[in-house]
C-alpha cells in the first residue's frame, strides 16, 4: 500500500512537472480562490479583534450613563437639540455621589450638552473662508477626558495640553481636511459669541467607528471638535453643567456587571451600558460579518472551482495515450482515478499555500474598505486562522472538483496503445458520475457548515427540510448502486444467487437513505449547497444554450441535451429558453452565413469548446453580477434623490431656526431680502400646529367625520411664501399655489390649500380620497380663530415631504399667528453660496444647510455600508478572471495546431492574435450582458417596490455599460496573457510535436 501511493505521488509530481503551463494555471484558480477566503477571513479577524480589543476606551469608561425619560428634577427635556434629554447639574451631584458611597475611588466626566437648533452644528474658518455644516461637538474637562486612554493630536501632543482655555479647539481630522484648516486659526462655531483658535487636530478614529454606539456613527460621517467646559459661557443661551452622557471609571473594573445593576436598580430611568455590554454587542456585529465574508469568500472559492474541473479535464484529455499504457502494466480503473485524485491534491496543496500569501496580500490592500465600512482604522496582522482554513478548505474544493473529471480516466481502454489515433476521451459511466455528483454536493455541504455554523439556524423547520434532502441524496445514491447491480448480475450466465442481493438491496435502500437523513440533520448547509447547485445547474444550462445560439449552432449538437427538459426539475428554464436563446440563435445563423472569416472562425472555436465556455461566463457571470447589482443601485438611489431633494423642496439650500415667531419670520425676511442678487428666489415657510374643526367633502357634498389618525395627518400645516420655490412635486388633481390669485382668500372666505393624497398604508388606517373643493377647517393652537381652505391642489401618494408636513397654504393666511416653527427655502445662485452663508451666520439662532450637502451625505452613508459588499463582489470578480485566463490558456494549448495551420497558409502574427481576442471578446460581452442583465431586472423590481416606480427613469444606463465594457476588459486582459506567445510560436515548432 505505502509502495503504491508512492508510486502515485512520484508520478504525479512528475506529470506536473512535465505539464508545468497547464499544472500553473490550476494553481492559479485555486490560489485566486483560497486569497479571497484568506483576506475576506483575515479582514474579519482584524475587525473582531478592533471592535472586541480596548472595550473600556471604546465605552469611554466602565460604565456610560444615559438620561432616561424621567428622574424628578436631575432630568430634564430641551428643545431643538440632539440630546433631548439631558442630566442636570444636581443629577450628575446625585450620581457622583452615589459612587463615591457604594464605589469609592470610582472617577466620573461627562460630556457638556448643547441646546438650540443648530448651536454647534456648523463650523467656519474665518481666515480660510471655508465651512462645513453638521458636525458634532464634544464639550468635555480635558483633564479628565476619557477615562481611560488618551487622545492625542497628529504630532502626540495629549488633549489635556492641546485645550488650554475657553478660547482652544481641537479639530478632528475629517473636519479640518474640508474646512483646509490649520493650527492657529480662527474657528468659528455656530452659537458661539466669539471664535475660537485652533490648537490642534486629531485622527479620526479618536471618536469614530463603533465607540458609543451613535456618536461614534456620526463623529465618523460627519467630523467633530472638542472644547473644554469652560468654553460653555461662549454659548449664552446654553446652561452649564448639563450632559447627554457620564463615563466612569470604577477603582475595580471587576465590578462592572455589579455596579450597573445597583446602579439601575437605584436610578431606574437612567441607561446604562457597560463594557459587557458593549462587548455582546460588537461580538454580535462581528459574527455577522464573519458569516458575509465566510458565505462570500466561499463562492469565490467554488468560482475557482470551476477553472479546477477544466484543468483536469484537459488533462486526462491530454494523457490518454499514457492511462492506456498504465492500464496495460497492470493499473485498475480505480487506482488510475486516484492517481488523478492525488495530482489534484497535489496541485491543491500547492495552489493553497499561494493563496495563503495572495490572501495575506489582498487583505493588505482593501483593508481601507474594512475601515471605511467600519469609521475606524485596523491594525494588519497575519492571522493563522484564516490561513490554516483557506489551506484546508482549498485542499478540499481541489480534491472534490478534481474527481469528476479524473472518472473519465478510469474508462480509457488499454487497446488504446495500439490505436493511438483514436484519441477520444470516454464518457464516464453515467451511474458513476450521478452518485460522485450528489456525494460532490454532500462533501461541499460539509465544507461549507464547518465555515458557516449556525448561521442557518434562523430558518423555521430547517432541520426537517435538511433530513428530507439528505434522505432524497441518500435514496438517489442507492438506486444507481442497485441499478448497477442488477445490471451486473443480469449479464452473468453462471452463479447468479438472487436471494443475497436482494437483501443487500433492501438494507442499501434503507441505510443510504437513514444515512442521508442523519447527515442533513447535522449538516443543515445541505439546503443551502441543494439550491445554490440548482441555481448554478439551471444558469449553466442557460449559458450552455447562449454560446451555442451565438455560435449559430446545430440543432444535432443539443438534441441530446434538450431530453433534459422531459425532467420537471428543468421546465422553469423553458421560457427562459424560447425567449432568449431562439432569437438569439437566428441571429447567430445570420451572422454565420455574412460574417467575415476571422469571426467566422471565432464564432466556431466558440461552438468546439462550449461546455468550457459555459463555465467560464458562469464565474464571470456570478462576480459582475453581484458587483453591478450594488453599484447600479446605489448609483439609482443617490441620484434620484439628489433630484427630488431639490424638486421637491424649491431650492438648493434650507435655513432652520431655533424659535418660531413673526419676530423670526420678519427677521429672516428682512437679512434675505438683504441678498439682492445673490438669491434668484426664496421662501419662508411656517409650520403651525393646528386642530381640525370640520372637513367638507366636496365629492360627497357633506361634511366628513374623519378618523383621528386622517385629522393627525393633517397637523401641522404649512403657511410658506407663493411668489417663488414653490416644490416641484407631482400633482393627481389640481395646480399649485399662484401668487397672482392665492395670497388672498376667495369670495366664501377660503384660502387655497395644497394636500398630499392620504395612503392608508402609510398613515395606519382606511381613510379618505381628498379631491378638489374640499373644505378644511383648522385652529391654529397659537390664534383663537379658526381658518378655512378650500383644496386647490392634490399631490399623489408617492410625492415626497422634506418639510414635515403634507399641506401647506400661502404664509400671508396666518397673519397674526405666531408659527410653531419658521424655516426657508432659498435658490442661491452657485457663485454667491458663501456670502449668504455668512450673512446667515451673523443671525442668532439661524442654521443654512445646503441640498447639496444633504445629498453628499446620503452618498457618503451610502458608500460607507456598501464599500464592504462591493469589496466581497470584486474579489469574486477578480478569481473570475483568473478562470477565464485559465480556461483561455487550456483552449489555446489544445489549439496550438490550428494556430500552426493559419500561420502556415499565411496568416500574421496580429491576424491569430485578433482572431483569439474576438472570440474572447465575444465571451465577455456574453457574460456582461446577461450578468448585468440580470442586476438590471432586479434593480427594476426593487426599485418598483421601494418607490412605486418614481426611480423607473433614474436607471444608471451608464454604469450598466461600464460593467459590460469591464466584462470585456476583463476577458481580453487575461486572453492577451494566454495567447500571446501561443500567436508567436513557429509553426513548424507546432506541427512536429502535435
Amino acid at each position: 500500500m505505502i509502495e503504491r501511493l508512492s508510486f502515485f505521488v512520484r508520478h504525479s509530481l512528475n506529470d506536473l512537472r512535465v505539464n508545468r503551463q497547464r499544472s500553473f494555471f490550476a494553481m492559479l484558480c485555486i490560489a485566486a480562490g483560497v486569497g479571497a477566503i484568506v483576506s475576506l477571513q483575515t479582514l474579519g479577524v482584524m475587525i473582531n479583534e478592533t471592535l472586541t480589543g480596548s472595550l473600556q476606551e471604546s465605552n469611554r469608561g466602565d460604565l456610560r450613563v444615559m438620561p432616561g425619560d424621567n428622574w424628578g428634577n436631575y432630568i430634564i427635556e430641551q428643545e431643538d437639540s440632539l440630546e433631548s434629554t439631558v442630566f442636570t447639574p444636581a443629577g450628575i451631584q446625585r450620581i457622583q455621589a452615589w459612587f463615591d458611597e457604594h464605589y469609592p475611588g470610582s472617577v466620573i466626566t461627562y460630556r457638556q450638552a448643547l441646546s438650540g437648533l443648530g448651536t454647534g452644528w456648523s463650523a467656519y474658518d474665518l481666515d480660510r473662508d471655508t465651512n462645513k455644516t453638521l458636525i458634532l461637538g464634544l464639550i468635555v474637562d480635558a483633564d479628565l477626558y476619557p477615562v481611560y486612554g488618551q487622545v492625542r493630536s497628529l504630532d502626540g501632543k495629549p488633549l489635556d495640553q492641546l485645550l488650554q482655555g475657553p478660547d482652544d479647539i481641537v479639530l478632528s481630522q475629517n473636519l479640518a481636511e474640508p474646512l483646509e484648516a490649520e493650527i492657529g486659526d480662527a474657528i468659528r462655531i455656530a452659537g458661539a459669541s466669539q471664535p475660537f483658535v485652533l490648537s490642534g487636530i486629531v485622527p479620526t478614529d479618536a471618536e469614530a467607528g463603533f465607540r458609543n454606539s451613535a456618536t461614534g456613527f456620526l463623529a465618523g460621517m460627519f467630523g467633530f471638535y472638542y472644547l473644554d467646559h469652560s468654553a460653555i459661557a461662549q454659548f449664552g443661551q446654553t446652561q452649564p453643567g448639563l450632559s447627554g452622557e457620564l463615563y466612569v471609571r470604577l477603582a475595580d473594573p471587576e465590578q462592572v456587571d455589579q455596579a450597573q445593576r445597583r446602579l439601575q436598580r437605584e436610578f431606574w430611568s437612567v441607561n446604562v451600558a457597560s463594557t459587557s455590554d458593549l462587548n455582546e454587542q460588537n461580538s454580535t456585529i462581528s459574527e455577522a460579518l464573519d458569516d458575509l465574508v465566510v458565505a462570500m469568500g466561499l463562492v469565490s472559492v467554488l468560482i475557482g472551482g470551476i477553472g479546477i474541473i477544466n484543468t483536469m479535464l484537459v488533462i486526462v484529455s491530454r494523457r490518454i495515450t499514457e492511462v492506456a499504457v498504465l492500464k496495460t502494466l497492470g493499473l485498475k480503473p480505480n487506482e488510475i482515478t486516484i492517481l488523478f485524485v492525488v495530482e489534484a491534491l497535489i496541485m491543491g496543496v500547492f495552489g493553497s499555500l499561494m493563496g495563503i500569501a495572495l490572501g495575506w496580500g489582498l487583505a493588505l490592500i482593501t483593508k481601507g474598505f474594512a475601515e471605511t465600512f467600519l469609521g475606524q482604522s485596523l491594525a494588519f496582522e497575519l492571522a493563522p486562522t484564516p490561513a490554516l482554513n483557506g489551506f484546508v478548505i482549498g485542499v478540499i474544493i481541489t480534491a472534490v472538483f478534481g474527481f469528476l473529471p479524473t472518472l473519465a480516466a478510469g474508462q480509457i481502454r488499454p487497446a488504446l496503445v495500439l490505436r493511438p489515433s483514436d484519441m477520444a476521451l470516454p464518457k464516464a459511466g453515467r451511474l458513476s458520475a450521478f452518485v460522485a455528483l450528489i456525494v460532490l454536493v454532500m462533501a461541499l455541504s460539509l465544507v461549507a457548515q464547518g465555515l458557516m455554523g449556525d448561521l442557518l439556524d434562523g430558518i423555521p423547520h430547517l432541520h426537517t427540510i435538511t433530513m428530507a434532502i439528505g434522505a432524497a441524496c441518500g435514496a438517489l445514491i442507492a438506486i444507481p448502486l442497485i441499478a448497477s447491480d442488477y445490471l451486473s448480475m443480469r449479464g452473468r450466465r453462471r452463479g447468479r444467487r438472487w436471494l443475497p442481493h436482494v437483501l443487500g438491496w433492501l438494507v442499501v435502500l434503507a441505510a443510504l437513505p437513514a444515512g442521508g437523513a442523519a447527515f442533513g440533520n447535522r449538516v443543515p448547509a445541505l439546503l443551502l449547497v441543494t439550491l445554490t447547485g440548482v441555481f448554478v445547474l439551471y444558469l449553466y444550462i442557460i449559458l450552455w444554450l447562449i454560446v451555442w445560439a451565438v455560435g449559430g449552432g446545430s440543432l444535432s449538437e443539443i438534441r441530446a441535451g434538450l431530453l433534459l427538459f422531459a425532467v420537471p426539475l428543468f421546465w422553469p428554464l423553458i421560457p427562459v429558453l424560447l425567449a432568449i436563446v431562439l432569437p438569439v440563435w437566428v441571429l447567430g445563423r445570420l451572422i454565420q452565413r455574412v460574417a467575415f472569416v476571422d469571426l467566422k472562425i471565432a464564432m466556431r472555436g466558440m461552438l468546439a469548446t462550449k461546455g468550457r465556455g459555459a463555465s467560464t461566463l458562469l464565474a464571470l457571470v456570478i462576480g459582475i453580477f453581484t458587483l453591478s447589482v450594488i453599484t447600479m443601485l446605489v448609483d439609482s438611489i443617490t441620484n434620484t434623490f439628489e433630484q427630488l431633494l431639490e424638486e421637491l423642496s424649491g431650492g438648493n439650500a434650507m435655513v432652520f431656526t431655533a424659535t418660531g415667531s413673526n419676530e423670526m419670520v420678519d427677521t429672516l425676511r428682512t437679512t434675505l431680502e438683504a441678498q439682492g442678487d445673490h438669491l434668484r428666489g426664496y421662501s419662508i415657510v411656517a409650520a403651525y400646529n393646528s386642530s381640525l374643526v370640520s372637513y367638507y367633502d366636496a365629492s360627497a357634498g357633506r361634511n366628513a367625520h374623519l378618523q383621528p389618525w386622517v385629522a393627525e395627518f393633517l397637523n401641522p400645516i404649512n403657511g410658506r411664501d407663493i411668489t417663488s420655490n414653490l416644490p416641484d412635486a407631482k400633482f393627481e388633481a389640481g395646480r399649485n399655489l399662484d401668487p397672482a390669485t392665492d395670497n388672498r382668500p376667495n369670495a366664501a372666505g377660503y384660502w387655497p390649500v395644497v394636500v398630499q393624497q392620504y395612503d392608508p398604508e402609510v398613515g395606519g388606517g382606511p381613510g379618505l380620497e381628498f379631491s378638489l373643493g374640499d373644505v378644511l377647517t383648522l385652529r391654529p393652537e397659537t390664534g383663537s380663530a379658526p381658518l378655512s381652505f378650500e383644496v386647490v391642489g392634490v399631490i399623489a401618494r408617492s410625492g415626497i415631504s422634506i418639510e414635515g408636513s403634507q399641506i401647506y397654504a400661502p404664509l400671508a393666511a396666518f397673519e397674526g399667528v405666531d408659527p410653531n416653527e419658521v424655516t426657508a427655502v432659498l435658490d442661491i445662485r452657485e457663485a454667491d453660496l458663501r456670502p449668504v452663508r455668512r450673512a446667515l451666520a451673523e443671525v442668532p439662532g439661524v442654521f443654512m444647510i445646503e441640498t447639496r450637502f444633504i445629498n453628499d451625505l446620503v452618498n457618503r452613508i451610502v458608500d460607507q455600508f456598501t464599500s464592504f459588499p462591493i469589496l466581497v463582489a470584486a474579489l469574486s470578480l477578480f478569481v473570475g478572471g483568473f478562470v477565464i485566463a485559465n480556461s483561455v490558456a487550456l483552449s489555446t494549448m489544445e489549439r496550438r495546431r490550428e494556430i500552426a495551420v493559419m500561420k502556415a497558409v499565411g496568416w500574421q502574427r496580429e491576424r491569430v492574435l485578433g482572431m483569439l481576442l474576438l472570440e474572447n471578446g465575444l465571451l465577455g460581452f456574453i457574460g456582461g450582458v446577461i450578468g448585468v442583465g440580470i442586476s438590471f431586472v432586479i434593480l427594476l423590481l426593487l426599485l418598483y417596490l421601494m418607490f412605486q416606480g418614481e426611480l423607473g427613469d433614474k436607471i444608471p444606463y451608464g454604469i450598466a455599460f461600464a460593467l459590460m465594457g469591464l466584462c470585456i476588459l476583463i476577458s481580453l486582459v487575461a486572453a492577451i496573457a494566454s495567447v500571446w506567445t501561443a500567436s508567436g510560436e513557429k509553426p513548424l515548432n507546432t506541427l512536429r510535436y502535435e
